[in-house]
């Protein structure tokens, strides 16, 4: 189900699988997974613990997914989750891309505000899931209000 935003996108309240999607089994053993919809779940996942994140499909750009925050985007990704862009502070963006051969500063002059690229296969381990959760989480903290930045840095924290 869609509903027209604002602006002229299109906030999508679920995941649908396309119709080209088979199931098929995960060789790792780590279990099943659908033409990269494992990843987009996972990312779901991931943002819905953060304070009024939603999914943003843009038609312009063939409906692939943002997630914003009060309106401003946190997550630039395709529709399978496997490219995907976060915010960083600049010099930890900086470090990631100078330790991290799969990462990359992102086009369109974004790159020198703290963006960055990378993509994460169906089959990615679960220290990279950790990393590409505390990137998503900085990059929330880094484009929403204060006040609901804080209290995601209070719960990690704990």
């Amino acid at each position: 189900m869609y509903e027209a935003s604002v602006d002229g996108s299109f906030v999508q309240r679920y995941s649908p699988r396309g119709p080209n999607c088979k199931a098929s089994v995960d060789p790792s053993g780590f279990g099943p997974y659908r033409c990269g919809v494992d990843n987009m779940e996972r990312i779901e996942k991931i943002v819905a613990g953060l304070p009024e994140a939603e999914r943003v499909d843009i038609a312009e750009w063939g409906d692939h997914p943002t997630f914003r925050v009060r309106g401003k985007n946190f997550i630039f990704c395709d529709g399978a989750g496997q490219h995907l862009s976060v915010k960083l502070t600049k010099d930890e963006a900086a470090a990631v891309i100078a330790t991290d051969p799969a990462v990359e500063p992102c086009g369109y002059g974004l790159g020198r505000h703290g963006w960055i690229s990378f993509s994460v296969g169906p089959r990615a381990g679960a220290a990279r899931w950790r990393e590409i959760e505390e990137w998503i989480r900085t990059s929330y903290t880094l484009v929403a209000p204060k006040r609901l930045a804080r209290l995601v840095e209070e719960r990690d924290n704990r």
